[in-house]
């Protein structure tokens, strides 16, 4: 009774300003509570969407208008009973008041311009021309070769990277311009031989790797590997042999191999074709101007691996492919070891739970359920979305800068101030300079033959050396 005669006091006590009230009240479930705690909770609700929609220099106007409003509500409200709903027509003059009130600041409100230190601040969100992305060729491929042998001995393959750069230093001509500097083992076997200069100040006779690797061994030519998509099966039937010198004659490009990319799909009318060339710039021209394939031109980019999960059907984990793997074989349905090829495993005839080798999970490894197969997969949707379209060729060529001749004329001096800024004495007395003589003034003229003799005489008293005959003889004589 004590709330009722509360609630229904002809003069209930009344806070200052809806605006200076609770933002955050207690919540009550829906449909419950009096109609001024309903009201208030829609205001509450009202004043945050306003704070997303509205700028906050015209926010206070803006509230201003809806908080009279909503005091004069919440009067009503409390003056009536608790059962009667709001009024449509006091929500139609909010809604109307509100969009009067928000167009009125908008208008009155000037557009933020934003400064230098904010542009720079933010400048990854400025408007600019996207550049296409590019596969960057690292630089030192210039310099670098790679070297198979099918069967490589097993001193030869347990060598150090120094051990091996030693015996190619030694098999090399004597004073070859492009030493071995370092040298690496890559996971397929094949060694890779990194130089100090441009692979092409190496022997033309690869002899030396013969020596070096023992018999079989060869260089295998570095490779830039494009795809052609959407090349029609039926006309692309033939040989890959025939296929790679068709595309080499049609395109202007050399080709050193071709081959189908493998699908999971079902085989369809049209397939993509991995094209590897030798050099760059080959595969730079097919991505830009796409690929002449059975007389179609077929749109081309680099082939990049990270846009497909990779997941090794060795072990079934991910990040590689089970040529490259070193773990032990598993069995990808129970978990477990590999079976026999005559055994059929307990989990696909459902004797046994699938249990999944990534995640523990009641499923095989390949599974979409697995949570580590959608973070796979995810990743790969993301690196489809930023794949390169095109070969990023370093600036300058393979091999070293030649530096520009040097110049023979002589330097241009300087001045060391400028000639309208003299030099500014620094703090402290001056340095003592030596005073300068008295100006001899200009050096008298020689005029004739005895003022020559005369000097010609000086001269050599000063030396102390006998004088000799001089040709001014007769003169003297003429003069005495």
């Amino acid at each position: 009774m004590e709330g009722i005669e509360v609630t229904h006091h002809p003069l209930p006590p009344r806070e200052e300003n809806f605006s200076q009230r609770n933002p955050h009240p207690p919540q009550t479930e829906p449909g419950t509570g009096t109609t001024s705690d309903r009201f208030e909770d829609l205001i509450i609700e009202t004043k945050l969407k306003l704070e997303a929609i509205v700028p906050e220099a015209a926010f206070p106007s803006v509230w201003g208008v809806v908080a009279v409003l909503a005091d004069a509500a919440t009067s009503r409200a409390r003056r009536t009973s608790d059962e009667i709903p709001i009024s449509p027509t006091l929500t139609e003059t909010i809604t109307i008041a509100v969009e009067k009130a928000v167009s009125t600041a908008l208008q009155e409100t000037p557009a933020k311009v934003p400064t230098w230190a904010q542009i720079a601040r933010n400048k990854g969100t400025l408007q600019s021309p996207i550049a296409p992305l590019s596969k960057v060729i690292p630089p030192r491929l210039g310099r670098e070769i790679i070297i198979r042998s099918p069967s490589m001995a097993p001193d030869i393959a347990s060598r150090t990277p120094s051990d091996t750069v030693t015996a190619i230093n030694r098999a090399l001509p004597r004073g070859h311009p492009s030493p071995a500097v370092a040298s690496r083992r890559l996971p397929s076997g094949d060694i890779t031989v990194l130089f100090r200069g441009p692979i092409t100040d190496l022997p033309k006779d690869d002899a030396w790797i013969l020596t070096v690797f023992g018999t079989g061994a060869h260089r295998v030519p570095r490779q830039f590997v494009v795809v052609a998509k959407g090349v029609s099966t039926s006309r692309t039937g033939g040989s890959l042999e025939d296929l790679a010198a068709d595309i080499q004659h049609a395109n202007g490009v050399k080709v050193h191999a071709v081959k189908p990319l493998r699908s999971r799909r079902a085989a369809g009318p049209r397939r993509s074709l991995v094209i590897s060339l030798t050099e760059p710039t080959d595969a730079n021209k097919l991505c830009d101007q796409g690929t002449i394939v059975a007389a179609e031109v077929c749109q081309t980019e680099p082939y990049s691996g990270e846009i497909q999960p990779r997941q090794c059907f060795k072990c079934f984990r991910f990040g590689h492919i089970a040529r490259y793997c070193r773990e032990q074989a598993g069995c990808g349905r129970c978990g477990g070891a590999r079976h026999a090829r005559d055994m059929i495993c307990p989990a696909s005839t459902g004797d046994i739970p699938s249990v999944c080798c990534n995640c523990n999970g009641p499923h095989p490894a390949w599974s979409r359920a697995c949570r580590v197969v959608q973070k796979e997969w995810e990743r790969a949707r993301n690196a489809y979305s930023e794949r390169p379209t095109r070969f990023s060729v370093p600036n300058e060529q393979y091999g070293r800068v030649a530096c520009p001749p040097r110049s023979t004329a002589a330097p241009t001096p300087t001045p060391t101030t400028a000639p309208n800024n003299p030099a500014r004495r620094g703090p402290g007395r001056p340095p003592k300079r030596p005073r300068a003589g008295p100006d001899p003034g200009p050096v008298p003229a020689v005029f004739g033959p005895i003022d020559r003799l005369r000097e010609q005489m000086l001269s050599k008293v000063r030396e102390g050396t006998p004088m000799l005959g001089s040709d001014e003889d007769d003169a003297w004589e003429d003069e005495d």
